[in-house]
């Protein structure tokens, strides 16, 4: 396909207006409006990406909004744009996930990368704003492209305006919004779990958390992901194993993963869009038999437990190949440490669940824990 048919085919696109088959995502003052003119399609895009970014339709798209059409087309064909674009390239290699590869060919402002794994077209303009993903069915592939693609747009433009990506576990418990910060095997997930399970939380983001300056507060959202555990956690929850046992398609032949639009049809509500209260950064010591907890105040002992956790501006398991630019020059710690009345807590050691959450839920509700516990 040379250059005139897929701006044919990504015009196709922007004119496609389905109110019955629309919807707005939203990151802070960030947006995308999904057009969809297949139903079913729709819905399923929809279903991965509303918990984390609403969904509203009929509102006026803000200024500096995208539209994007997810749209099967039997115009689009694979083999030819193949024969006139550039060798297949590494578009994105990540960091312990896959690497995907594929076609790409530039023109002026728009981008198009045709994924060699999934045979889809993906486009994104710059200059208009407007993005595409289009296949030729309408399977499971282009679902995740299209997810995808609409995920690194609001992300990328939510950095470019100055918010960032964690790794961190975020919830609500009653009206405080915290964030659980650490590397892999720090024990992230469980205490999510237990305040999930055991203590009537809600769930924001499983494992990676989208951050925003809004006034004098910070909000945050969870990233469109599934909750992944494995068997033996989901053991100790009743409750979850049954929920889980009536879907054998949860369990990937490692760990059970669980979407958040499945886990909010359950017992458990996922909100979006939270103010920020307390910050934990928690690491796991299996040969201390109680937890050791930390105030930190000072820049510097903040940012060194940031350091391996700030997925902002380069991410090693999701680089930006869509092309959109992320860049600001506000700091993620002047963020953070501008933010009146905003907790940074240590959480070190072993021990029980229980001991755990009961300690979290000391330091999130308990605003003179310090004062309590620590003297000079």
């Amino acid at each position: 396909m040379d250059r005139r048919e897929l701006a044919s085919l990504l015009k196709q696109c922007g004119s496609l207006e389905h109110p019955a088959h629309s919807a707005d995502y939203r990151l802070g003052e960030c947006a995308v409006r999904l057009l969809c003119s297949d139903p079913e399609l729709y819905r399923e895009i929809h279903g991965v990406l509303s918990p984390a970014f609403g969904g509203e339709s009929g509102a006026e798209l803000p200024a500096g909004g995208w539209r994007f059409s997810a749209m099967v087309s039997d115009a689009w064909d694979f083999e030819r744009f193949a024969q006139a674009a550039e060798e297949e390239t590494v578009i994105a290699q990540s960091s312990g996930y896959r690497t995907l590869r594929g076609k790409v060919v530039e023109d002026a402002t728009v981008r198009y990368v045709a994924n060699a794994e999934s045979g889809n077209l993906i486009a994104v303009d710059n200059g208009r704003k407007l993005a595409a993903a289009i296949g030729r069915k309408p399977d499971s592939s282009l679902i995740l492209d299209a997810s995808a693609t609409i995920r690194s747009i609001l992300r990328s433009e939510l950095e470019r305006r100055g918010g960032f990506v964690l790794h961190a576990s975020s919830l609500r418990a009653k009206d405080k919004g915290v964030a659980i910060i650490g590397e892999k095997g720090a024990g992230k997930s469980t205490l999510l779990m237990e305040w999930l399970m055991n203590a009537g939380a809600a769930c924001v983001g499983p494992d990676r958390t989208f951050f925003w300056k809004d006034g004098q507060d910070i909000r945050f959202s969870g990233w469109p992901s599934e909750i992944r555990l494995k068997a033996e956690t989901v053991a100790d929850y009743p409750g979850l194993q049954a929920f889980v046992h009536q879907d054998p398609a949860l369990w990937n032949g490692e760990k059970y993963e669980i979407p958040l639009q499945r886990l909010s049809s359950w017992q458990v509500p996922v909100v979006r869009e939270v103010p920020l209260h307390v910050v934990i950064f928690k690491q796991y010591v299996p040969d201390m038999p109680d937890f050791q907890v930390q105030p930190l105040h000072r820049r510097e002992d903040i940012v060194r437990e940031l350091k391996s956790s700030l997925y902002t501006p380069v991410d090693p398991n999701y680089p930006n190949w869509i092309g959109v630019p992320n860049h600001s020059e506000r700091k993620v710690e002047d963020t953070l440490l501008g933010t009146p009345g905003l907790r940074f807590m240590k959480l070190t050691g072993g021990g029980s669940r229980e001991r755990l959450l009961n300690l979290a839920q000391e330091l999130v509700f308990d605003e003179n824990y310090e004062q309590r516990t620590h003297h000079p």
